[in-house]
């Protein structure tokens, strides 16, 4: 059996899933991180169909089967869809019973937005839409529903294992929908904090697992969901009648990649159906609450902001404190102004595009967007800005017209790739390379035959660390000094594939690895290849380190992800967070001031860490 809770509200819908199902070989309960919520897109509407019950049937997950009996549906509208799951079911069922001689309780949940409301159908055998539920399961299968308009009241529907969530526990849910009713992670959350508390309870009789996976869709389109500690299999995704999720996954099987034992932690979407009617949506408000760490915390956090425009996250802090970063004109705007920020003064740097790194000076690098055929690398000295242009072909006469960078030091030089896209191939090549101060540019002197290569940080002697892709999820590391131009691979045998996150002045790579348990682990690659671990708990994951060694990075409470530091001193610091989002480090100056930000369903915002005496 499986733990269901549904929450309809005018302004989205939120449904909860655990992974314990009935085995029907064993007749017992069993923990099957399949994803049980099957995403469905059509002309005019947009919901998700999930189920309670029997988890596979004839070697067939139930998901699976609920795919394909609406794949190739012509523009079906809810009901229809209802329906259709209904004389499916109905099929199944009955073979079921006759193979064991009774009948096997099981529902289907289908939420959707339609025609400017929030619509849930039961289709079971032993539920309804309005929480009644009969001992015995009954041999037919029937559609109960109910709905939410605009400005309605949200209404709990609770299916499978329902006597495991108590009274109190609904109307927490439902005060939820209330008060933060734009707050769609906090929603999330609380659902499957719900169902934790549920697994534990003795009218779960065992069959309530404790992780489990909550979703949310709002009417514009957006869906988000977060999938357990353990995450789940990538599941079936219905796009008007198409059903993408198989298709990924034959993808995956001609790569030689297994889709069973990959797992999906968290997902994000966003894609409104091209003829719904428009829905008129207040926007969505942010409950912007700092709090400090257990234990304190000497660090000050604060929002950078503007009156024109909003500052959406803070990518780079120079020495001297300039900071930089991108912002968007609000909700639902792409986030291509790029701004510098000094002591509450903000000036956009008049391109469209992003900012990714700063010197005092100042000098600002980044992306340009202006052209819709080639992202190119930008420089902004001041006073104005200035492209980079790639005019390079590769040994194989590629003509490279594309250029990223990433990284820059004090001197002003800069790593990064450039690049170029074969005709009628949809992979891009890249070389790594190295922006001097005057624009131009040189190629990684790395061995022939590697294709996807890049700079990803650079430090003051010159010292380049290059990741070159190598597989969907391996990758092969150099270091390229760029004073004797020689490229060195970098020796990852004791610690598996690393990702690269940065270096240090003395030339250690920070990156980041997975134990024996396939937790993640922080480490310095000192030089000479051995791997050092750097000391911090299993899954806090680095995310930048200054020139002295100083680590920032995240831990997670309760899926939220928090900040942290890592002294060079071997100190540790939790720093203050904003509640209900995650706060993520991306940039450390040496005086240890800290960029990045904290994001939500509802957007991000630009933030500082200060330190005292700064």
């Amino acid at each position: 059996m499986t733990l269901n809770i549904t929450l309809l509200t005018s302004g989205a819908f939120y449904q909860s899933s655990d992974f314990r199902l009935v085995d029907l070989a064993t007749n017992q309960p069993c923990d099957d991180h399949s994803n049980k919520s099957v995403p469905i897109s059509c002309r005019d509407w947009l919901g998700s169909l999930t189920f309670t019950g029997i988890g596979s049937w004839d070697h067939h997950e139930m998901s699976e089967l609920a795919a394909s009996w609406i794949v190739g549906a012509d523009g079906p509208t809810p009901s229809e869809v209802a329906e259709i799951v209904r004389l499916e079911a109905q099929k199944l069922f009955d073979v079921i019973q006759r193979q064991l001689g009774k009948p096997q309780r099981h529902s289907f949940i289908l939420t959707d937005f339609h025609e400017a409301r929030a619509e849930l159908f039961v289709i079971s055998n032993f539920q309804n839409a309005y929480g009644t539920t009969i001992r015995a399961p009954d041999t037919v299968f029937n559609v109960t529903s109910q709905y939410v308009k605009a400005g309605g009241a949200p209404r709990l529907v609770v299916t499978g294992m329902s006597g495991a969530v108590t009274r109190l526990q609904r109307e927490h849910l439902l005060h939820l929908a209330r008060e933060y009713r734009d707050d769609s992670a906090r929603i999330r959350r609380a659902l499957r904090s719900v169902n934790a508390v549920a697994s534990e309870s003795r009218e779960s009789h065992g069959l309530i697992s404790r992780e489990c996976s909550s979703i949310s869709l709002r009417p514009d389109g957006s869906m988000a969901s977060e999938l357990g500690r353990e995450g789940a299999r990538a599941g079936h995704q219905l796009f008007n009648g198409i059903d993408l999720g198989a298709q990924l996954e034959q993808l995956f099987l001609s790569q030689g990649l297994d889709p069973t034992k990959m797992r999906v932690l968290q997902s994000a979407t966003s894609g409104a159906p091209r003829n719904r009617p428009e829905v008129t949506a207040s926007a969505q408000q942010c409950h912007f609450v700092v709090s400090t760490p257990e234990g304190g915390s000497s660090y000050v956090v604060q929002e950078l902001s503007s009156s024109e425009f909003e500052l959406r996250s803070a990518r780079s802090v120079s020495h001297a404190g300039l900071v930089v970063g991108s912002g968007s004109m609000g909700a639902n705007q792409p986030d291509w102004i790029p701004w510098i920020w000094k002591d509450g003064v903000t000036e956009r740097l008049g391109y469209i595009g992003y900012a990714i790194a700063v010197i005092d000076g100042p000098s600002v690098l980044g992306d340009d967007l202006s052209d819709p055929v080639a992202v190119t690398g930008i420089r902004w000295n001041g006073r104005s800005a200035s492209r980079v242009d790639v005019d390079y072909l590769t040994a194989d006469g590629l003509e490279c017209v594309n250029s990223q960078f990433l990284a820059m030091n004090t001197s002003g030089v800069a790593a990064g790739f450039v690049g170029a896209q074969p005709s009628g191939k949809g992979w891009i090549h890249h070389e790594a390379a190295a922006l001097l101060p005057d624009n131009t540019f040189i190629v990684a002197p790395l061995p022939e035959g590697t294709l996807k290569t890049k700079g990803v940080a650079i430090n003051d002697s010159g010292l380049v660390l290059v990741s070159e892709q190598v597989g969907w999820f391996e990758q092969h590391l150099y270091l390229w000094n760029l004073a004797d131009q020689t490229c060195i691979r970098v020796n990852t045998s004791g610690f598996g594939n690393v990702v690269p996150i940065g270096l240090d002045a003395r030339g250690r790579i920070l990156g980041q690895g997975r134990d024996s348990t396939n937790r993640i682990l922080a480490a310095w690659g000192e030089i000479g290849g051995h791997w050092v671990p750097l000391g911090t708990p299993a899954e806090y994951a680095p995310a930048a380190t200054n020139a002295r060694g100083d680590v920032v990075g995240t831990y997670q409470v309760d899926g939220v992800e928090r900040p942290w530091l890592l002294r060079s001193s071997g100190e540790m610091q939790f720093l203050p967070f904003v509640r209900e989002h995650h706060c993520h480090p991306s940039s450390i100056n040496d005086a240890c001031q800290i960029v990045g930000e904290a994001s939500a369903d509802h957007g991000s915002h630009a933030l500082l860490w200060t330190p005292p005496g700064v």
